[in-house]
């Protein structure tokens, strides 16, 4: 699982990365794969919260609410790109849910040792 989980998100990405620099000079088909790299980035955050809760790495709590987060985080930069209405918005409230996981994660660990 980790060495696909590396190249998963490798090529997740570059999609996003592609899509970014096609997207700000205006070439053809920027928004298309910023649309596909987005996507792709969804299934892996489902993908990997599946494989953290079901090793139970990390308890279901944390990784819903880290996986809301990095939806809206995610959801709030493309908002912004395209110039929609309501970006920061989800990228504020996005940062504002991602502290809980983490504090979450410290004490989860913290306790662990």
């Amino acid at each position: 699982m980790k060495k696909s989980s590396k190249i998963f998100g490798a090529i997740t990405s570059l999609v996003l990365v592609i899509g970014f620099v096609f997207r700000s000079n205006h070439w053809p088909g920027g928004i298309l794969t910023l649309a596909a790299g987005t996507l792709l980035a969804i299934v892996f955050l489902f993908i990997f919260g599946h494989y953290l809760r079901k090793n139970g790495l990390l308890p279901t709590w944390i990784i819903i609410l880290g996986i809301i987060a990095l939806l809206l985080i995610l959801m709030g930069v493309f908002f912004k790109l395209f110039h929609w209405p309501g970006g920061t918005a989800n990228l504020c409230f996005g940062a504002i849910v991602y502290i809980i996981p983490v504090i979450g994660y410290i004490i989860h660990t913290a306790r662990k040792k």
